[in-house]
C-alpha cells in the first residue's frame, strides 16, 4: 500500500534545517534510526481538534543511554525504556520513569514509606510494556520536545522524511 505523503513544515521548531513553508517527502514503514526527522502524531489530541503533526530529531532509540529524560528530572545516566526492560524501583529510577509509566502505560506509581507501589501493589520492578523514543526539535530555543516532555511512545512515530524539496 502506498502511504507516502507530501508535508509542508508548518512551524520553526526544527529551524535551520527545516524552515517553515518548505514541503518534505515521508515515508511511512520505513526503518528510523538514531539523528533521522520523523513525522510524530500525538495520539493524545482529541479528534475534533485539528492538529498538524510535527517534525522531531530522533536523537535516542528505545535501549540507548541518556543523561536525563526531561528537564524537571535531572537524574541519570537513564535508559530510554524498550518494551520488555525492566527497572527496579528504588527511588531514583521512581523518579525517572514516574511521569512516563503513569502517562503512556497506564499504571500508577506511588512513593510512600520507602515502599513503591504499582497500582497499589508494593512492587521492587517494574517492566515497561512499550517502547520510547527521544525526540528534539533542531531549534535547541523551542522545548515543546523530549527535553521537556520527556520519551515518548514508539508508536507515535508515523514516518521518516526520505527528502525535503
Amino acid at each position: 500500500m502506498f502511504r507516502d505523503r507530501i508535508y509542508e513544515v508548518g512551524g520553526d521548531s526544527m529551524s535551520p534545517t527545516l524552515m517553515r513553508g518548505q514541503k518534505v517527502w515521508v515515508e511511512y514503514g520505513g526503518v528510523i534510526r538514531r539523528n533521522d526527522i520523523v513525522l510524530v502524531i500525538n495520539p493524545l489530541t482529541p479528534k475534533n481538534k485539528a492538529s498538524n503533526p510535527d517534525l522531531k530529531r530522533c536523537v535516542c532509540m528505545p535501549g540507548d543511554s541518556i543523561i536525563r529524560l526531561q528537564s524537571a528530572h535531572i537524574y541519570g545516566p537513564a535508559v530510554v525504556p524498550r518494551s520488555g526492560m525492566k527497572v527496579r524501583l528504588d527511588y531514583a529510577n521512581y523518579m525517572i520513569y514516574r511521569d512516563l509509566v503513569m502517562k503512556y502505560e497506564n499504571a500508577r506509581l506511588e512513593w510512600r514509606d520507602s515502599i513503591c507501589t504499582v497500582d497499589g501493589k508494593a512492587a521492587e520492578s517494574y517492566t515497561f510494556r512499550r517502547d520510547y523514543v527521544f525526540l528534539v526539535n533542531d531549534n535547541r530555543a523551542d522545548h515543546s520536545d523530549s527535553r521537556t516532555l520527556g520519551p515518548v511512545p514508539w508508536d507515535w512515530v508515523g514516518a521518516k522524511i526520505k527528502f525535503v524539496f
